[in-house]
């Protein structure tokens, strides 16, 4: 857990970094952006919390076919809860800056980076219903191991961005897509592979 934690933590500090490369409007918008997705993730990640405690009963109580019924059922409404809150995103997008800056270069930004937000949102809530599955199922060591890929990837992009130094909102379009096309989209990709095999579901109690 402390490996996949400082997986997750180092992506987001390098992100930080970046966006302080490219200037301090792309900085100040991806802070913005950040602080509402945050939110959005806390409430996805009451789901996931959910689905890791159903878990853990269904295969402590042997019951492998509610395992994988939990998992679909779970799954199927991390893309709803994902997709309701992308479209809200998507509609507030244009009235959400003001709320927050009176700096027209940052409110500029704001859009771009909340419509990107709104279009991972769904792929986001089944990434964090299938992180907290293999959590529930004590999966933790691929858990660690799995975010390393990710990783890779997210620093490619990252360091392609950064010989390029975009400005503006082609900056940010270049971040938002480090981290969810490069990280969050490989992430996902990483843990679906593991969930359509069968070794993680391990049933009963063992000391």
């Amino acid at each position: 857990m402390l490996l996949r934690t400082i997986t997750l933590r180092t992506v987001l500090i390098v992100l930080v970094w970046a966006a302080a490369r490219l200037g301090t409007a792309e900085l100040a918008a991806l802070q913005i952006t950040m602080s509402v997705f945050m939110l959005l993730v806390n409430t996805m990640d009451a789901l996931a919390i959910a689905a890791q405690a159903m878990i853990g009963h269904d295969l402590g109580a042997g019951d492998s076919v509610g395992v994988r019924r939990q998992l679909n059922r779970t799954v199927g409404w991390g893309i709803v809860i994902g997709v309701v809150l992308g479209l809200l995103i998507a509609i507030l997008a244009p009235l959400i800056g003001p709320l927050f800056t009176p700096d027209a270069s940052v409110r500029a930004l704001l859009p771009v980076g909340f419509w990107m937000t709104a279009a991972f949102l769904p792929l986001c809530g089944v990434l964090f219903v299938l992180d907290g599955v293999l959590i529930g199922a004590g999966d933790i060591r691929y858990l660690a191991l799995a975010g390393l890929w990710p990783l890779a990837s997210f620093a490619v992009v990252i360091a392609a961005m950064l010989q390029t130094r975009p400005s503006g909102i082609a900056g940010m379009v270049w971040l938002w897509i480090s981290y969810f096309g490069a990280f969050m989209s490989i992430r996902l990709l990483v843990l679906v592979r593991r969930v359509r095999k069968d070794s993680w579901i391990v049933t009963g109690y063992s000391k």
